[in-house]
């Protein structure tokens, strides 16, 4: 016997089933209209975006394995901007992701849908960096004799170098990414339809562009640049936390990156002081061995409408910020604004107009190809202060313009200046760096290599005279500041003339090299012929070095005497001595050369030598 329903009930069960089929009927799913595309990638997380044409919920699914998800993230807010963090990722490790709702899934999963997490911060991997400056003009065209637009072309030359993938490690945008204003409507053109392989593969990191400030405020962090990117400013992808999306740093692997806004935060007093403020807490921080710094308006330019000794962004980045970058060493500094392509010598120390240049800043004048002359050598690793950096103006990735009018035209710092289109490629391996402008062909128009470290290899220099008599520290302090290097080796038989003197016009650098069984540790070369040294008597001399000095030694003696009693004390301290991980795998080599003459002294300290070794304290003598 069936059970008699209460009328009401009926009615009111129809009513909601007829409900439901009608909003069944009406319901349109949401269709993806940008994206999906990367933000803020690190070791450990992911900023997944995308928008769509209805609100909805919002899902991120991911695995290491194509077609099967691993993990999974909702967010429940319902939007038309999605933003999801994908976090506790594995540092190195490809991921293929889908992104959609919880009703239906909208792109991915599937092999053209992935992203490849950064190394541990420090670590040296090949790294391949793509810098593209004024790209936002992606179509064909010409607008006279010599001033052309091709971004497509620029595009396609880039990914048939990179052997057909349209990623890379590192994606640099240097500014005027989206003409004419950088609206939202010409970023979707300029950027997501320009770009759409790469950037749902590798997340760009991006600064501010005059064309963007048409449209968006540095000061008050609004308009469609800020909209379209989520930029870190607290730290999330490393680097000390700016507060602000219009400067940030960030690391991958060994090398530190720190973007500056040189279009409203320079011109303004008291935003500027707060920016070059975080400028040298975050310099002070890193331990990297590469720094690599950029913006939009380049400090050296001569160029079809832009002129550095004019443009009051350009005079007042240069003036402010550039000291500070090369008080800590800065290797590489990017810039676009200037649509061509402008290149300097090895510079360090030129703050003022064009017309100050001159040979006591360049730290090497060569082309930096080694194929032509040489390569540029920075002889000690990571940010050593004054050692000389390349600075380069890479805006033609999508328009190049005529300059054989401009006067004064090409600027005195720079070894190379050409009015074609293309884009750099930087490739960082280990202490090399090789960098590439090619054009919209194919070819390549320019290269220079950058040397790190070349004053101490990766392993310990054979035929070196022993040192017995021998004491060496290495010690983790409760702060970096606190961190202590010493090696004493006494009795040692050095010869006058192997030493050298180091405190005059000379080429005798002394250079002092820490080594375990893994290879190179720290260390680096102490400059002749400046005022550290000090000669104490025949053969004797002393070094003694600033807070900002080459990593590994602030203070050293050298006594040669040609018989046993010879002394060799080196000693370091603080931030910039880059201390080691700790405990060390034995044996552990310290040493000291000099490169002039050929010396080479070194004690060897053996597992029975070692007293203790411990994560915060390695202690041997002999």
């Amino acid at each position: 016997m069936k059970p008699i329903l209460n009328p009401h009930l009926a009615l009111l069960s129809s009513a909601l089933a007829s409900l439901a089929v009608l909003a069944s009927a009406t319901v349109t799913p949401a269709a993806l209209i940008r994206g999906p595309y990367l933000q803020q990638a690190s070791s450990s997380r992911v900023l997944v975006r995308w928008r769509t044409d209805v609100a909805e919920n919002s899902r991120v699914e991911w695995g290491t394995t194509v077609g099967v998800p691993d993990f999974m993230v909702d967010d429940a807010t319902v939007a038309t901007e999605h933003e999801v963090a994908v976090t506790g990722l594995d540092a190195s490790t490809i991921y293929y992701y889908r992104v959609g709702s919880t009703a239906s899934a909208l792109a991915g999963g599937d092999a053209a849908h992935f992203f490849k997490t950064s190394p541990p911060i420090g670590t040296a991997v090949p790294t391949r960096i793509w810098a593209i400056g004024d790209s936002g003009y992606p179509d064909p065209a010409i607008i006279s004799p010599g001033w052309e637009r091709n971004g497509d072309a620029v595009r396609d030359a880039y990914t048939a170098f990179n052997g057909g993938a349209a990623t890379a490690d590192i994606w640099l945008l240097l500014g005027d990414n989206a003409y004419t204003t950088a609206t939202d409507a010409q970023y979707q053109t300029a950027l997501f339809e320009q770009y759409p392989d790469f950037i749902r593969t590798v997340a760009p990191w991006a600064c501010l562009g005059n064309h963007e400030g048409f449209s968006a405020n540095g000061l008050t962090q609004s308009g469609p640049y800020y909209d379209v990117f989520s930029l870190p400013t607290g730290g999330e992808a490393g680097g000390v936390a700016s507060g602000t999306e219009s400067y940030y740093s960030f690391d991958y692997g060994n090398i530190h990156l720190v973007v500056l806004d040189a279009e409203d935060t320079v011109l303004n007093a008291s935003a500027r002081k707060a920016m070059l403020s975080w400028l040298e807490a975050d310099l002070a921080a890193t331990r990297a061995d590469w720094l690599i710094a950029f913006w939009h308006h380049p400090p050296y330019t001569k160029a079809f409408l832009h002129d550095s000794d004019s443009e009051a962004t350009e005079v007042a980045i240069r003036e402010y910020a550039v000291p500070i970058l090369e008080d800590y060493g800065v290797d590489l500094v990017l810039g676009g604004h200037s649509h061509n392509y402008e290149r300097s010598v090895l510079l360090d120390g030129h703050y003022g107009l064009s017309t100050t240049f001159g040979p006591e800043h360049v730290v090497d004048g060569g082309t930096g190809d080694p194929l032509i002359d040489n390569a540029y050598e920075k002889v000690n690793r990571g940010q050593v202060p004054h050692d000389g950096a390349v600075y380069v103006v890479a805006g033609s990735a999508s328009e190049k313009r005529p300059n054989t009018s401009v006067p004064d035209y090409p600027h005195p710092v720079m070894a190379v200046a050409m009015s074609e289109l293309g884009s750099l490629i930087v490739d960082i391996d280990g202490q090399t760096a090789v960098a590439t402008f090619l054009d919209e062909t194919g070819t390549t128009l320019d290269t220079f290599t950058v040397e790190k470290g070349t004053s101490c290899p990766e392993t310990p220099t054979v035929g070196c005279t022993n040192v017995l008599d021998a004491k060496l520290l290495l010690r983790h302090g409760k702060f970096d500041s606190k961190d202590k290097l010493v090696w004493r080796a006494r009795d040692a038989i050095i010869d006058p003339g192997d030493f050298g003197a180091p405190t005059g016009p000379t080429n005798d650098q002394i250079d002092v090299c820490m080594y375990d069984a893994n290879g190179y540790l720290l260390g680096g070369g102490l400059t002749p012929g400046d005022a550290k040294w000090k000669a104490q008597g025949p053969g004797r001399f002393r070094y003694k070095a600033s807070d900002l000095l080459p990593f590994g030694v602030k203070q050293a003696k050298f006594r040669a005497t040609g018989i046993a009693t010879g002394l060799i004390l080196a000693k370091g301290k603080g931030t910039q001595l880059r201390l080691p991980e700790l405990p060390l795998a034995a044996p552990v080599v310290a040493q000291a050369k000099n490169d002039a003459t050929g010396g080479c002294w070194e004690t060897t300290f053996t597992a029975a030598d070692i007293v203790k070794n411990e994560a915060e304290r390695f202690l041997a003598q002999k």
